[in-house]
């Protein structure tokens, strides 16, 4: 899908307003706006298949690799979370995913 599509969805599913759909986040300290995304958490699991056995048995291999997915963009002088001018942002965001070593992401509802 792409990004349109996705407002005209957002929009539609809810009687709030596009801005009003905005939550904030950051990397390394740069704040964007986010509309959407999806998680994926859980354990990982490995199953066992034998010939003649009716089940299968199931090994639990511990917790999976959280996974975490936002869509997320830059606004010139947000409302939601400020930043000026969207080509500053810009840059500062490119800068921020191109230093070296692990950066913090702030997630809107999860935190760092």
């Amino acid at each position: 899908m792409s990004l349109l599509s996705d407002l005209i969805q957002i929009a539609g599913d809810s009687n709030r307003t596009w801005a009003q759909s905005l939550n904030q986040a950051s990397f390394r300290g740069v704040p964007f706006a986010v509309y959407g995304g999806e998680a994926r958490f859980g354990r990982r699991q490995a199953v066992h298949e034998y010939p003649g056995a009716d089940k299968p048995y199931i090994e639990d291999m511990g917790r999976s690799t959280r996974r975490i997915r936002m869509t997320g963009f830059l606004v010139t002088d947000s409302a939601i979370y400020g930043g000026g001018n969207v080509l500053a942002q810009r840059d500062a965001l490119v800068a921020a995913a191109e230093k070296q070593g692990p950066g913090a992401l702030m997630h809107p509802t999860l935190g760092a």
